[in-house]
């Protein structure tokens, strides 16, 4: 899994990587959360993972963007 979190100049590559760095991330943080008796944040993961989806779907000329608010996503479901 460590070697699957460099890539090379490819933007999907890239965006590979990161993902992979981010699931290394989860696993390491669960494992040391219940080592220490901690709450693993898995709000802000999902959290995180979602912006970084958005960010990546962006078109390649974006320059700004802005994210629903997660009380207004609630409201609508």
């Amino acid at each position: 899994m460590y070697e699957r979190t460099y890539a090379d100049a490819n933007a999907e590559r890239m965006w590979a990587s990161l993902l992979v760095t981010c699931d290394l991330f989860r696993l390491l943080g669960k494992e040391v959360a219940e080592a220490f008796h901690f709450t693993y944040p898995e709000q802000d993961d999902r959290n995180m993972i979602t912006y970084l989806q958005h960010v990546r779907e962006l078109p390649t000329d974006a320059e700004m963007f802005k994210l629903q608010d997660n009380d207004e996503a609630n409201k609508r479901k």
